[in-house]
């Protein structure tokens, strides 16, 4: 039972096809992703080079080493029943449904590529600024939750800060009316990619 939340993730409600492709994922990326469910690291890491998932909550880190070890052993059935959830998970599918987006070829793909998902506990914000070699963060609506929303500004100034020149960052919960971008740019090209049906997202692009 989770001790600081009532629930976890065990899936995302975010369209994983629009994360993909507002965030053009290529084959040498090293991206830095809020971990949640996981579906959406896993969904990049199909594409990337490298993916580091990180979140602030002990149960989303031990949920997300459960469905990396199903991978790794090759139990897709384990997966699909971890991912489906109980009472004791939020699993909402009201407006889009990521249960069956990793279909079996997608889940022997993810195999081939666990050695290049690092899974860490933590704050993303404090993590984009100690790690090295990233050119692109998936923040989700983070910068909307505790402790981040106490300081969107500053959450905005610290990605600014350490993201590469060209580097994007994709917010799945658009923040950035309301608050300075200190160098990021919204990429409208991309921004026009996504097709979620129900989070108003945000592709920014560092400056040159």
């Amino acid at each position: 039972m989770a001790k600081k939340y009532d629930k976890i993730w065990t899936r995302t409600n975010e369209h994983l096809p629009s994360i993909i492709q507002g965030l053009d994922v290529q084959s040498t990326d090293y991206i830095i992703a809020v971990c949640g469910s996981g579906d959406q690291g896993l969904a990049i890491l199909e594409r990337a080079k490298r993916v580091l998932l990180v979140d602030n909550r002990p149960e989303q880190i031990e949920f997300m080493k459960t469905i990396s070890a199903c991978i790794k052993k090759g139990d897709y059935n384990r997966f699909l029943g971890a991912r489906k959830g109980s009472s004791e998970s939020y699993s909402s599918d009201g407006y889009w449904s990521s249960l069956n987006y990793f279909t079996p070829r997608r889940f022997n793909l993810l195999k081939t590529k666990m050695n290049n998902l690092e899974i860490r506990l933590g704050n993303i914000i404090k993590m984009a600024r100690s790690e090295k070699g990233f050119n692109k963060l998936y923040l989700s609506n983070a910068l909307n939750h505790k402790p981040l929303d106490s300081d969107i500004p500053m959450a905005l100034k610290t990605v600014s800060d350490n993201t590469p020149k060209n580097g994007l960052v994709y917010l799945a919960d658009s923040v950035i009316a309301h608050a300075p971008l200190w160098g990021l740019v919204k990429d409208e090209i991309l921004t026009s990619k996504i097709t979620d049906p129900y989070w108003s997202a945000v592709v920014l692009r560092k400056e040159d």
